[in-house]
């Protein structure tokens, strides 16, 4: 289903249910990695489809490298398979480089690809002598965004565990047990489904995913108004409604939202909902 990239939800939302599973989401990795997700062990090693900006002959360079040998070094991938530096790069940001240079740091392997093609393909020199800042956490998840398409090594609830600790906060595992109950939830963005009222109004059904699953939203018009344009931004969302039951089917009938951001959230400011 992922690697056709088929189905009703995000590649993204996918992964989430596999790690719910007790599955391992393995990183792309250019030493291991095949073009698509394949099973490996108690997991799932994401495909080298899912980096972004990588030409298919690159890709393909890659496998028929490794066919005839595993990569020994950074440098021996480099010169083995004869990439560019702006691909290198894009493969260092995507940290599929990670398992040759298993004892660096991320920031270490790129400046390892820019002593690289510096000194005009040899060897790293005197790299060793260069004193290493860290990559900032800001800095890494935005290059996984923009490398992979999305938050796919790691779950985006992930950045949000401190939420745990607020009081009054619910999961989706709860929502049985709240019928006819008002409830806040943290959700991350998975798909949305617009639809009209007998009225002709505007409406939506939008799915939401949390540590514990993946739940359902009711936007009726007034709400859809309100709120339709932060639901097109596809973030991670604060979310006060009534859970409702119907025919067996729970929802949430939402009556606020707000957009949480996991490097500002830790203010209580933020966390606030009006309800």
């Amino acid at each position: 289903m992922i690697s056709n990239q088929g189905g009703f939800y995000s590649t993204e939302a996918y992964l989430d249910e596999v790690r719910r599973m007790g599955l391992k989401v393995l990183p792309a990795c250019v030493q291991k990695s095949q073009y698509h997700y394949v099973a490996e062990g108690n997991g799932i090693r994401v495909g080298l489809m899912q980096i972004k900006r990588i030409k298919k002959t690159t890709l393909q360079q890659i496998f028929d490298a490794r066919s005839l040998e595993l990569f020994k070094t950074i440098e021996d991938f480099l010169l083995r398979t004869k990439i560019s530096f702006i691909e290198a790069k894009i493969l260092c940001r995507a940290r599929c480089l990670n398992a040759l240079a298993p004892e660096k740091s991320l920031i270490e392997i790129m400046w390892r690809l820019y002593f690289f093609f510096q000194q005009g393909k040899s060897t790293v020199g005197g790299s060793q002598q260069v004193k290493y800042r860290s990559y900032e956490k800001e800095q890494i998840v935005r290059w996984e965004e923009e490398s992979l398409g999305g938050h796919i090594s790691y779950p985006q609830w992930a950045l949000y565990e401190f939420l745990n600790e607020q009081s009054g906060l619910s999961f989706s595992i709860d929502i049985p047990q709240k019928v006819g109950q008002e409830i806040i939830l943290f959700g991350t963005y998975v798909t949305m489904k617009k639809t009209r009222t007998k009225k002709k109004e505007s409406m939506c059904f939008c799915s939401f995913t949390d540590p514990k699953g993946i739940f359902e939203t009711v936007f009726f018009p007034n709400e859809y108004y309100l709120y339709a344009d932060l639901l097109f931004e596809r973030k991670n969302y604060l979310i006060r409604g009534k859970v409702m039951s119907e025919m067996g089917a729970l929802s949430v009938q939402v009556k606020e939202i707000k957009i949480i951001d996991w490097q500002t959230a830790n203010s209580r400011e933020q966390l606030k909902l009006n309800g």
